[in-house]
């Protein structure tokens, strides 16, 4: 049967449209307890206190933990892109003695059921001491903006640079020069079905099973595995049906350390389910960066150089993603034209705001925005049409193969430098499978990279 332009029926369709899926939420257990997290509702403030006694005697209350209870726990790592300068922005499941977005979680309390756990929640007191915030990239980079972290000089967390050929110099030399400034607000994905999970710990054969985790299953088995000091056979991973991802579900996040703990702890299974104003609040942001660009050209329209100086909003944690996102902006910034001298410096700052992540072609909804914009102000100033000028830069097929500037990676406050070689093919046709075989590169997430260093 040819596949290609036959409307071709989906056999999943019948189970959900009859009512039979099964999501995280829809799963019942024995002795099934129900987790709420408390979260701070300023974006900025130091924890002096939390008095959790009149929750914790609250009938049908089962637990109550604050970053104390967890002990000696590690912070969340990196998936992509680790590198030591990072550290010491990660996030550990609960706050410890300072909360840094609204949302951030500060404790979590298990009962019989939610509505008793939101009852508990209402009892915890917190004294918090309230800190200025830092509420945009912009005012991050200022030297006189507060500082996130103790010991850090400022809210800089990387600055990466790319460079080749002589940008500045034709830029000056330059028929055509224009210079604008781009605002790419945040967002974020927002599934029908929030996030949840539930764990249950099984205490005679020591096995831990998890229904949630979805998009990274290994990566976050091996991470909770390590946070909890079990090895991954212990631990198993059940993805039941999902609603919905856009890249936001891609993560390890605090609850998905906190509800397995609180599973092993009570030694009874532990379903915890995102609420909306949670998901809006907890879950990965994306996207928010402040372009200063400027493209030189011709007289006759033929591209000489780029120049962009980008703000990312990071917001308050560096998350398992690293700072892949604005990588990803640089190297994709030039796209599929002839462009003889580019360069692109970024600042990854932290703000008071909640951490972000990967959605929806990370990266690359930036990069092209800024570019194609760039060429059709380009197109405006000649009076010709935007096509032709597009047409007129790309690059030939006889040119594919073409490789990209070297990506360098400053780390603050400790100025390390290494860099990142990130060769990619502006392909003329789709690249399969098979063609990256035929390479000696790799390929990583969200493109291609080489082995060396």
């Amino acid at each position: 049967m040819p596949i290609i332009g036959a409307s071709v029926k989906r056999k999943e369709d019948p189970r959900f449209l009859t009512g039979r899926g099964q999501y995280v939420d829809d799963i019942r257990l024995p002795e099934m307890l129900n987790a709420v997290v408390l979260r701070s509702p300023h974006a900025h403030a130091t924890i002096r206190r939390i008095d959790a006694r009149e929750a914790r005697a609250l009938p049908g209350v089962a637990l109550v933990a604050t970053a104390a209870d967890l002990g000696e726990v590690p912070p969340i790592p990196i998936r992509l892109g680790p590198r030591p300068s990072l550290i010491p922005f990660l996030q550990f499941p609960l706050a410890r003695d300072r909360a840094r977005y609204v949302g951030e979680p500060v404790a979590l309390l298990i009962a019989a059921d939610r509505y008793l756990a939101e009852d508990a929640a209402e009892a915890v007191t917190v004294e918090y001491d309230v800190l200025p915030p830092v509420t945009s990239a912009e005012e991050a980079v200022r030297l006189t903006a507060p500082v996130l972290y103790d010991g850090s000089p400022g809210n800089v967390a990387e600055h990466l640079t790319t460079i080749v050929g002589d940008p500045e110099r034709l830029l000056a030399n330059a028929d055509i020069r224009i210079r604008q400034r781009f605002t790419i607000q945040r967002h974020t994905g927002v599934p029908l079905e929030t996030r949840g999970l539930v764990a249950s710990h099984d205490r005679d054969t020591g096995l831990l099973t998890v229904w949630g985790p979805t998009k990274v299953p290994h990566f976050n088995r091996r991470v909770l595995a390590d946070l909890l000091g079990l090895p991954q056979a212990r631990i198993r991973f059940v993805e039941p049906d999902v609603g919905g991802g856009f890249g936001v579900r891609g993560e390890f996040y605090p609850e998905d350390f906190l509800v397995p703990w609180a599973s092993i702890a009570l030694g009874r299974p532990v379903k915890w389910i995102e609420d909306r104003r949670e998901h809006m609040m907890a879950t990965n942001h994306s996207r928010q960066q402040i372009h200063e660009a400027e493209i030189a050209a011709t007289g006759d329209g033929r591209i000489l150089a780029l120049v962009d100086h980008v703000l990312v909003d990071m917001g308050a944690y560096i998350r398992t993603h690293g700072v892949s996102v604005p990588e990803l902006t640089a190297a994709l910034l030039p796209g599929p034209y002839r462009i003889p001298a580019y360069s692109c410096d970024i600042d990854c700052l932290l703000t008071n705001k909640t951490p972000t992540g990967t959605y929806r072609a990370p990266g690359r909804f930036e990069a092209n925005f800024v570019r194609e914009r760039m060429i059709d102000l380009l197109a405006r100033r000649l009076g010709e049409d935007p096509a032709e000028i597009r047409r007129r830069n790309f690059i030939p097929p006889e040119r594919c193969r073409f490789r990209s500037a070297p990506l360098h990676w400053v780390s603050r406050p400790s100025m390390t430098r290494a860099t990142m070689h990130q060769p990619w093919t502006r392909q003329c046709r789709r690249l399969t499978t098979r063609a990256f075989a035929r390479t000696n590169w790799r390929c990583g997430s969200g493109g291609v990279w080489s082995a060396s260093a």
